[in-house]
């Protein structure tokens, strides 16, 4: 370490070149089109008093902390960068503050800027930092929370535990799993500070003032919200046995770390052997760090495994990691012709990962998106899938809805049905959630410009027919009728499944007409009995004469 100490004039120029590229690439990474829930935010959330919105958590849509502070911005001039500007703030401070929670831990330059690169490359907080959401500025007040705790540790600040419990209570407003962080850190710094006290509490006592109010304000705002978290747990999914556990721990971490479900075991067996070799404090250290790494996913096996997003603090931990890993590894060498090597690494390791990882974190552009769909054929009826097509309509208005009513209007014989970015068919479910049905035939699948295919054919439907999946197209019908058209057929009999195809498209048209007429596409899933295809041949000899009635076959063009 001393030999790395001697070496390192340059440091201070290495660190703010990694803060200039992190913030490069968040800007190469920014596309003006608004996805989901950034949208839900700004329509649902942030048009509300501070009171409900702070409040309002029985979906995991709201993020309070962001949605207050799109609240705000929404006061300047509306763009996508003006409500996305914290999240970019809170994503630049996340580079800086790994690499100062790295050298205050471990007194290793090396280590700093690894856990600087590999947090300004990582390809899922590129992403984040450039949306609107809370998982940015969550990372950024976790990882300042855990520089408090170790600047309380060394007496270094006097602030220090007065701003713990408020830098805890943000991180909680950011994110209700922010608990999950905040609980490892707490534990490790006071366990550290119980050890080196002894019987000498005195000095402890603004730190326990400290942690005694943060608990308070906690256990209070979950106990308030207790039935809204309830709620948002039928979100998660189960983590039911041990194989499923360690599936899941080497997946998520693997995928927002961007070095795939290996490369987390790896990391793991390598901080498994440095704990091994390691000095008593090193190892405490070492271990404190993988302790607050997998306590937010070992709670998994007692609450419900999140996505994959949820864990995205989880990086500059791993990050650190690695970088003690590289920084262990060198004091053994002890070979100062080799220290450029090592602080090359993180560069070697950042690269392959945003590389290997890139795709997986892009967010899909519907201005952009909707400008290559205008060169496909109009007889191409395009199905987005039913959440997509909320952004997709944000984002281009009036134009799409009219693009959609003209493919609409071809669709027949001879004409092709393409399924973008889903298999089978995905739509809207008669109780307003997104849903998909499998079909029999094969789809001829292509890509075009990021954008994925399934196209089938498309054949009127003849009586005496038994097919798995009809499209009925309604013309023109008025809404009364259309509500009870839909109802009836989910409750007929016949069908598994009822799916209206690009649903919020639909209701966009329905909007711009002076009669509030309907006109929309519902997918059937027939049940396979007998006795269900007869009662769908009784509703076609019915209706025929108001509606079309279409199948879909294979596409072997």
């Amino acid at each position: 370490m001393r030999t790395e100490r001697r070496n390192i004039g340059w440091f201070p120029a290495a660190c703010a070149a990694v803060l200039v590229a992190a913030a490069v690439l968040r800007v190469l990474a920014f596309s003006p089109g608004l996805e989901y829930d950034e949208i839900w935010t700004a329509r649902n959330y942030s048009v509300r008093d501070v009171w409900t919105i702070l409040n309002d958590l029985a979906t995991p849509n709201n993020h309070p902390l962001n949605s207050l502070f799109v609240k705000w911005m929404l006061f300047f001039p509306a763009s996508a960068w003006s409500i996305r500007f914290p999240s970019f703030i809170a994503g630049l401070a996340s580079v800086a503050l790994s690499g100062w929670l790295g050298f205050l831990l471990f007194r290793s330059r090396l280590t700093a800027f690894t856990g600087m690169v590999l947090t300004a490359v990582n390809p899922a907080l590129i992403l984040y930092s450039v949306t609107a959401r809370g998982y940015s500025m969550q990372t950024a007040l976790i990882l300042l929370y855990a520089v408090l705790t170790v600047l309380a540790y060394r007496r270094k600040w006097r602030p220090a535990p007065v701003l713990i419990p408020v830098t805890g209570m943000l991180a909680e407003l950011c994110l209700s799993t922010s608990v999950l962080w905040l609980f490892p850190i707490s534990l490790v710094h006071f366990t550290a500070e119980l050890l080196r006290a002894k019987r000498n509490w005195k000095p402890l006592l603004p730190l326990i003032a400290g942690y005694t109010v943060l608990a308070i304000l906690l256990l209070g705002w979950i106990a308030f919200h207790y039935a809204d978290f309830k709620a948002g747990q039928s979100f998660g999914s189960s983590v039911a046995s041990v194989k499923a556990f360690f599936h899941f721990l080497f997946s998520a971490s693997g995928s927002v770390c961007g070095w795939g479900a290996t490369g987390s075991a790896v990391l793991f067996v390598l901080t498994a052997l440095l704990l091994a070799v390691s000095g008593i404090r090193m190892r405490f250290r070492i271990a404190g760090v993988l302790l607050i790494f997998l306590f937010p996913f070992a709670a998994a096996l007692l609450t419900l495994a999140g996505p994959a997003r949820v864990y995205l603090t989880a990086v500059p931990f791993a990050a650190l990691l690695t970088g003690v890993l590289l920084q262990r590894l060198f004091h053994f060498m002890r070979r100062r012709a080799l220290l450029p090597l090592f602080f090359a690494f993180p560069l070697l390791i950042g690269g392959f990962c945003y590389a290997d990882s890139r795709a997986e974190w892009t967010r899909a552009d519907w201005i952009e998106r909707f400008e290559r769909m205008k060169q496909i054929p109009a007889d191409r009826f395009l199905c987005i899938t039913a959440t997509e097509a909320y952004p997709a309509l944000w984002n281009n208005g009036d134009p799409i809805v009219h693009d959609y009513l003209s493919r609409f209007s071809a669709l027949g014989e001879g004409t092709r049905f393409v399924q973008i970015d889903s298999p089978g068919i995905n739509g809207m479910n008669s109780r307003g959630s997104e849903d998909s049905i499998e079909l029999a035939v094969s789809a001829r699948q292509s890509e075009f410009d990021g954008m994925k295919f399934n196209s089938y054919r498309v054949a009127p439907y003849r009586d005496g027919d038994e097919p798995d999946v009809v499209l009925v197209r309604v013309w023109n019908l008025p809404f009364p009728y259309y509500s009870e058209l839909v109802k009836a057929l989910a409750n007929s009999g016949f069908t598994e499944k009822v799916l209206i195809l690009n649903a919020f498209f639909v209701n966009a048209a329905q909007r711009m007409t002076v009669d509030s007429s309907v006109n929309a596409i519902a997918a059937l899933k027939i049940r396979p009995d007998l006795p269900s295809h007869a009662l769908f041949r009784r509703f076609y000899a019915a209706n025929h004469g108001k509606f079309d009635f279409f199948v879909l076959r294979a596409d072997s063009e």
